[in-house]
């Protein structure tokens, strides 16, 4: 049986990886969606600084590849992603340019 300081210190460790994107950057700028074919195929965002970013929670109706974008989002610095591809990214702003 688990002691009750046990479960606190998981949930602590718990809502660190979940809250990884929180306090470790923004970001903002404009972009075009990309379909990424590597490991079974994800989304992500090249900016137009050439910046790649990984976003870990894009809505489903912004993946479509060549899309542009406005956006703005968290850093997640304390997280890997299994894609290794561009700075993952936790979306909190997001619109369709033209």
């Amino acid at each position: 049986m688990c002691k009750p300081h046990m479960i606190f210190i998981m949930m602590i460790l718990f809502s660190s990886i979940i809250c990884g994107c929180i306090n470790n950057g923004f970001v903002s700028g404009r972009g075009r969606v990309v379909f990424v074919d590597l490991e079974g195929g994800f989304y992500g965002i090249i900016g137009e600084n050439g910046e790649k970013y990984y976003p870990i929670n894009l809505n489903q109706s912004f993946k479509i590849d060549g899309l542009h974008v406005k956006f703005e989002g968290r850093l997640c610095r304390n997280i890997s992603t299994a894609h290794m591809w561009g700075k993952p990214v936790e979306i909190t702003k997001i619109e369709i340019i033209d």
